[in-house]
């Protein structure tokens, strides 16, 4: 908890130097982007901050944690949050009415790389050629992982006409992803949904991995952990300087550690192309979710 507390207070004491433009910083967290399976560190995070803007900055300092996307999309629209962060269920399921009204999109660099890549990977010994061969499997990711879920759901409904819960004979959730590989290692798992980049160190570090396990599967590289959005009427002066502070959190006193330990090393702008790239990926998902409900 007071790693989470500690990355939360690099990440947004970087944000907070462009308050110095701001009377009032109104910045919203949907929790299952960050913090979902940390509520005291929510709470003391909230605290912790805005103390840290008053004293730093003499300015004042409205933060909000939501469990609520909708809550959040409210205050968005009334103007009582200027800047908010989002998961991409919900921004591609509101995308044309949020383009309305928000701009300057942006994400975390996370495992250093941009995007990320998902594998479905399995036992060898099952000779499984893709998804048509979970049925009646068990299948591990890691918690809290929406964009593992959905592409796991998107193929399932796509190659069975059905949710995967309902194909599967067990999904697994795991704290860590490396850990999904290794419950397939140990014959505790038949199939896991992991990064290209968890795969990767994983076999780097252990190369047997790849006598028992093989890659089944792949994404597209479209995938993201959050989108970060700002109202348009917020000034071009202090998009400007948000995106500059963000520019090497870092080089922020302890900031390396934090970002090196949590995998997460940067902020970046998306690009019209790729937010096309996933518009058409969701609008796919819930086309077969409709379809098939």
């Amino acid at each position: 908890m007071k790693k989470l507390i500690k990355l939360l207070f690099i990440f947004n004491l970087s944000l907070f130097s462009y308050a110095e433009e701001v009377d009032e910083l109104k910045y919203g967290f949907l929790e299952s982007t960050l913090v979902s399976s940390f509520a005291d560190a929510r709470v003391a995070a909230k605290v912790w901050l805005e103390d840290i803007v008053s004293d730093n900055y003499e300015k004042k300092a409205n933060i909000e944690f939501y469990d609520s996307a909708d809550i959040l999309y409210k205050d968005l629209i009334s103007g009582k949050l200027n800047m908010v962060v989002l998961d991409l269920e919900f921004f591609f399921k509101h995308k044309k009415n949020i383009e309305k009204i928000a701009r300057e999109f942006w994400s975390l660099n996370t495992f250093g790389t941009v995007y990320s890549q998902y594998y479905l990977i399995a036992r060898k010994s099952l000779n499984a050629k893709g998804f048509k061969n979970i049925t009646g499997k068990s299948l591990a990711y890691k918690k809290g992982d929406v964009s593992a879920e959905i592409w796991l759901d998107k193929n399932s409904l796509s190659t069975y006409k059905s949710e995967a819960k309902k194909n599967l004979k067990e999904i697994i959730l795991v704290k860590k992803e490396n850990t999904a590989l290794l419950n397939i290692f140990f014959n505790k798992t038949d199939f896991a949904i992991v990064t290209k980049k968890t795969w990767e160190i994983a076999t780097e570090l252990n190369p047997s991995i790849k006598k028992k396990i093989e890659i089944i599967a792949k994404s597209e590289k479209i995938h993201m952990p959050l989108i970060g959005l700002f109202r348009k009427d917020v000034k071009d002066s202090r998009i400007k300087s948000f995106f500059k502070a963000t520019e090497n959190i870092s080089a922020v006193e302890g900031g390396r550690e934090i970002v090196q330990l949590l995998k997460f090393d940067s902020l970046f702008r998306v690009k019209d192309t790729d937010l096309n790239k996933l518009d058409k990926y969701y609008k796919e998902y819930f086309e077969l979710k409709k379809k098939y409900k």
